[in-house]
């Protein structure tokens, strides 16, 4: 199926999207069975209070893992947060002051959390202009800054500067008249001043659902956008000037999985323009800041996670497959240079699923956290991946 307006429009605003005729509530592939307990280099640590999926979580600087928002196993979006600690057990947190899906979270300097945004009921008529920031002394919430526009599926991240932390937040999707837009605009929020001020410089289109990684020049890339007329191009959000720079992709795409080295980002995955599911990868460079082709992987997907750990290595999980088939696929991504790393599949999860959370904590521990099932309805499972376990190099499709 091709990123058509109205097919546009609907993902934008849900979760997922239809391809190529087939829906993403099916049978399982790429590993065991759906539901099946043999996931081999998985282990189900324990449940979530409540299910979830579309949520965002962050690493703490307690060690624990902050789980906010998403929506229920009815599709609704949710105000509850949760709380897993070092033992991946998992206990209720205090609620947000809105139900929120679409949402972001930005981990700050001083160990607290900034919540930015989202919308609060299952049609994404209601987009919120307002942030909360969670407190883990304290363990609650209080009010943000509000934001310049309401927004959702938006991207956000910290940066420094001389006058102090600064956060950025960049496109998404807001309501005008009732009709959903997407936006190329971009504000930033200072917290400790407690205000959000636009920005004079916006994103080279307007773009949504699109990913943020930090560099380790201090810029930020944000790739794997779409709006109303399909892909995006990544743009590069320098601090310095606050402005943004776009980015020649070789393949543009949304719903990949990006993850950054610092030096190197890969981006993995994702649907194109045409409505192809891919497995191929780049790689853009920091210092150059361009792409270049990566190695395939061996399998087509979207809505996964990449998750770069203490070594190095990311790991490749979950999603959505060419066919529409919800995976229980692993994969690993070794090697000194992305452009030439070795992709090893690994022991598959236990439970297939996508637009969950993965959080790494430690040197050995991937935290695998709910998603939607085959049949596209919420998980309360939470799994951990064992990423000392051995892999199978593998030939990738060609």
């Amino acid at each position: 199926m091709k990123l058509t307006r109205s097919v546009l429009v609907a993902m934008l605003v849900t979760a997922t999207m239809t391809v190529a005729g087939c829906s993403s509530k099916s049978s399982s592939k790429g590993g065991a069975p759906a539901g099946s307990t043999a996931g081999g280099s998985t282990a189900a640590s324990s449940t979530l209070p409540d299910a979830r999926a579309d949520q965002a979580a962050v690493l703490l600087q307690t060690g624990e893992i902050l789980v906010a928002g998403g929506v229920d196993a009815n599709g609704n979006p949710m105000a509850s947060t949760v709380l897993i600690d070092a033992q991946n057990q998992a206990r209720p947190g205090p609620d947000m002051s809105a139900p929120r899906v679409g949402h972001s979270m930005v981990p700050l300097a001083s160990g607290e959390v900034l919540i930015i945004g989202g919308h609060s009921d299952a049609q994404g008529m209601t987009v919120l202009d307002t942030t909360e920031i969670y407190d883990p002394t304290t363990n609650s919430f209080r009010p943000g800054p509000a934001l310049t526009t309401a927004r959702s599926r938006h991207v956000a991240m910290s940066y420094s500067t001389a006058q102090g932390e600064r956060v950025l937040v960049a496109g998404g999707l807001t309501r005008v008249n009732g009709q959903a837009a997407v936006l190329s605009s971009a504000e930033v929020i200072d917290v400790a001043a407690g205000l959000s001020s636009p920005l004079a410089s916006s994103l080279s289109q307007e773009m949504a659902k699109a990913k943020i990684v930090r560099l380790d020049t201090g810029k930020l890339l944000i790739c794997s956008g779409v709006g109303t007329a399909g892909t995006t191009a990544p743009n590069v959000f320098d601090p310095a000037t606050e402005t943004f720079t776009p980015i020649f992709q070789i393949l543009a795409r949304t719903g990949a999985a990006v993850a950054s080295r610092g030096s190197e980002v890969l981006v993995t995955g994702g649907v194109t323009q045409g409505g192809n599911v891919e497995a191929s990868s780049e790689v853009f460079t920091s210092a150059t800041q361009t792409f270049s082709n990566g190695v395939p992987m061996s399998l087509a997907r979207r809505d996964h996670t990449a998750t770069v750990l203490a070594g190095g290595d990311i790991f490749v999980v979950g999603g959505i497959d060419a066919s529409g088939v919800a995976t229980t696929a692993v994969e690993r991504v070794s090697g000194s240079s992305l452009a030439s790393a070795t992709v090893s599949v690994m022991q598959p999860l236990q439970t297939a699923r996508y637009l969950h959370s993965a959080i790494a904590r430690g040197g050995s521990d991937l935290v695998i956290i709910g998603g939607f099932d085959v049949n596209g309805v919420a998980l309360n499972s939470i799994e951990t991946v064992n990423i000392n376990a051995t892999g199978t190099p593998t030939t990738p499709p060609t």
